[in-house]
C-alpha cells in the first residue's frame, strides 16, 4: 500500500502542477480542446493526491495499530501528529485543485484573454506559492524532512524539479497541440529549458539527500534503500540520454518542420520519467541508513 500511496501522490502532483506549468508558462491561451483536457487533468491530479494521502495515512495507522483502527485513533492521528496534519492540508489543497479543474473543464467555452500582464504576474505568483505549499506537505514529512530544515528543503527542491519536468513534458506529449506551428515551437523550447533546470536541481538535491540517508556511503550496495536509489539513478540516466539525443538530433529536425521524430522521442522520454516517478515512490518507502 505504501508504494501505491506514494506513486499516486507523485503522479497526481505531476498531472496537476504540470498542467499549471504548461498552461501558464509553456503554452498560454490553449485551444478549447486542450484547455478542457488540462482541466480534467487537474481533476485527476487532485483526486490522485487525495487518494494517495488517504492510503498513506491508512498504511501508517495499520502498522501502528496492527489492524485495530477506530475513529478516535484516526481523529487523534490526523490532528496531533505532523504527518496527520500535513496529510489533512494536502487533501484540502487537492480538493481545491479538483474543484478548479472541474470549473475550467466545464467553462471551456468562455473566452480567455491574454495581455493583462499585472493580472498574469499575480496569477503566476499565486500558482507558484500554491504549488510550493502543496509539495511541501509531502516534503516536510518524508525521510529528508525528518532530518531537519535542510533535508526538507532538499526534498522540496527535488519534488519541484521532478514534478515540473515530468508534468510539463507529459502535457506537451499528449495534448492536441502538435498541429500548431509557432506556439508549439515556443512550448518545446520552454519545456526543454525546464528539463535542463530540473537536471541541475535534481543533481544537487539528490546528492544532498544521498549524503543524509546513506551513512556510510557503502550502504548504497548493502541496503534496500541503496539498491532502490541505484535503480532510480539508472532510469534517470536513461532519461538524460534520451533527452540529450532529442536535443542534439531531433530538435533541429523539428525546427526544419519534421515533427514526427521528436514527438515519438519525447513520448519515450515521458514514459521514462514516469518510471523515475515510480522509482521515487519505491525509494520513499525504503528505510534510509543512518550511522550503520
Amino acid at each position: 500500500m505504501d508504494i501505491v500511496a506514494k506513486a499516486a501522490t507523485y503522479f497526481g502532483f505531476a498531472l496537476a502542477l504540470g498542467a499549471g506549468v504548461f498552461q501558464r508558462f509553456a503554452y498560454p491561451v490553449p485551444p478549447p480542446a486542450a484547455r478542457r483536457a488540462l482541466g480534467w487533468g487537474l481533476v485527476l491530479g487532485g483526486l490522485l493526491v487525495a487518494v494517495g494521502a488517504v492510503l498513506d495515512v491508512a498504511a501508517v495507522l495499520d502498522r501502528v495499530a496492527r489492524g485495530r483502527v477506530d475513529a478516535d485513533l484516526v481523529r487523534s492521528y490526523l490532528t496531533a501528529t505532523r504527518h496527520g496534519r500535513a496529510s489533512l492540508v494536502r487533501i484540502g489543497l487537492a480538493l481545491a485543485v479538483l474543484g478548479w479543474g472541474a470549473w475550467q473543464a466545464l467553462t471551456v467555452a468562455r473566452p480567455q484573454r491574454a495581455g493583462h500582464h499585472g493580472t498574469d504576474a499575480a496569477a503566476h505568483g499565486a500558482f507558484i506559492v500554491f504549488g510550493l505549499a502543496w509539495l511541501a506537505t509531502a516534503a516536510w514529512v518524508g525521510h529528508s524532512g525528518a532530518m531537519g530544515m535542510g533535508g526538507a528543503l532538499a526534498s522540496l527542491a527535488h519534488l519541484v524539479a521532478v514534478v515540473a519536468w515530468a508534468g510539463a513534458l507529459t502535457w506537451l506529449v499528449w495534448l492536441p497541440v502538435w498541429p500548431d506551428g509557432s506556439r508549439l515551437a515556443a512550448a518545446v523550447t520552454y519545456v526543454g529549458r525546464v528539463g535542463l533546470a530540473a537536471v541541475a536541481v535534481l543533481a544537487v538535491s539528490g546528492l544532498a539527500m544521498a549524503r543524509l540517508h546513506l551513512d556510510p556511503p557503502s550502504a548504497i550496495v548493502s541496503s534496500a534503500y541503496g539498491w532502490a536509489l541505484i535503480a532510480k539513478l539508472v532510469l534517470f540516466a536513461a532519461v538524460l540520454s534520451t533527452a540529450a539525443v532529442n536535443r542534439r538530433r531531433r530538435v533541429p529536425r523539428f525546427v526544419r518542420g519534421q515533427r514526427g521524430p521528436l514527438l515519438r522521442a519525447v513520448r519515450v522520454e515521458s514514459a521514462l520519467l514516469a518510471a523515475v516517478v515510480v522509482a521515487t515512490a519505491v525509494l520513499a518507502t525504503r528505510a534510509p541508513v543512518h550511522g550503520g
